[in-house]
């Protein structure tokens, strides 16, 4: 639009951290957001054990699962549920087909003698449901761009409400909580990583731009 009058250089970010960077390198928000969702997921866990109960926690990412998968993982979760996880099968994911995998663990959990537990689950999930499946349990709302409007579909709790009636059906009484884990990740206070990386983001495009650089990303 300018005639290339306007020099540009793009820091490129997104919660997700679903982009082509080299390995074990996030982009800048990732760790702040993982640390912050670590935390609350810590916390849930010693409520579960106490209390014995189980959480469904739906964290963010829309269009992958690392987000859901390094809170997991580093929090110690019972289980990480992905749309990745499904490989070939996603378009064939369902509510019921996540039951499935929830019921099961907490069935197996149970047969340890371990009546609790915090299963994470990524947003994305509901973007590989059929929509006439998702449809079943309420209004699903579009945004201007035509993607499905994931902060108003209620994912975890209608996991929850399907896995206890089945347990239910099965003679088990378990108490399970939903939870989103959502704006409170990206609106967090950076940890020092973040810190750091950013400036020396900020620093080399600033450096690249006054060098007579554009057209690139940093």
């Amino acid at each position: 639009e300018g005639s290339k009058k306007i020099p540009v250089v793009h820091v490129p970010k997104t919660i997700d951290n679903d982009l082509p960077l080299p390995e074990s390198v996030p982009t800048f928000g990732y760790e702040t957001a993982r640390a912050v969702g670590v935390g609350i997921v810590r916390n849930l866990s010693e409520d579960a054990k106490t209390t014995g109960r189980w959480y469904f926690v739906v964290a963010m990412g829309r269009t992958a699962g690392h987000l859901a998968l390094g809170i997991g993982k580093a929090a110690g979760a019972t289980l990480t549920v992905i749309p990745e996880e499904f490989g070939d099968e996603q378009v064939k994911i369902t509510i019921d087909r996540i039951a499935d995998v929830l019921e099961g663990a907490v069935i197996k959990r149970l047969s340890m003698k371990r009546g609790y537990g915090v299963a994470i689950l990524a947003e994305g999930l509901a973007t590989h449901i059929p929509e006439e499946n998702l449809a079943k349990y309420g209004k699903v709302e579009r945004d201007e761009h035509g993607h499905i409007r994931l902060g108003e579909i209620d994912l975890g709790g209608v996991l929850k409400e399907t896995v206890v009636k089945r347990l239910k059906e099965r003679g088990i009484k378990m108490t399970i909580v939903s939870k989103d884990l959502g704006y409170e990740l990206r609106c967090a206070d950076p940890i020092p990583f973040d810190c750091e990386y950013t400036r020396d983001l900020g620093y080399a495009a600033v450096k690249f731009l006054l060098e007579g650089g554009s057209g690139a990303l940093i």
